[in-house]
């Protein structure tokens, strides 16, 4: 699925949204976006599969590292936690209530200290 210049959410904005199988890549100018314009450009993707969510929670670090954040929450009446990267403009989700999950998400999260601490340097 493809927006194109076509697609208006304000008279002044066009934006490139591009639907990939790890997430979404997105033009520089959505990151220039301020206010009303940029909340209502939010994106909300919740993956299925691991494998997807660590390569779009990648390829999101990679792109807008510094306005990242990386978020963990812990239902213990349904047993379920739920893991989130947002920049604000694009959020991507994964919920597990699965032991290997949060092996993974270990994995994930030095892979990311690793990143962080190596583009500081």
């Amino acid at each position: 699925m493809v927006l194109d210049n076509d697609t208006d959410f304000t008279s002044a904005y066009a934006f490139i949204f591009r639907f990939t199988s790890y997430g979404i890549i997105y033009s520089q100018s959505a990151l220039e976006l301020t206010g009303d314009v940029r909340k209502s450009c939010v994106k909300m993707t919740y993956f299925t599969s691991w494998e997807e969510f660590a390569k779009a929670v990648e390829k999101l670090h990679s792109v807008s590292a510094e306005k990242c954040r990386f978020v963990t929450k812990y239902n213990h009446r349904d047993g379920k936690l739920t893991m989130k990267m947002t920049d604000d403009v694009v959020c991507v989700q994964f919920s597990t209530n699965q032991l290997q999950d949060v092996k993974r998400l270990e994995k994930l999260s030095a892979s990311l200290m690793r990143s962080m601490v190596s583009s500081h340097s």
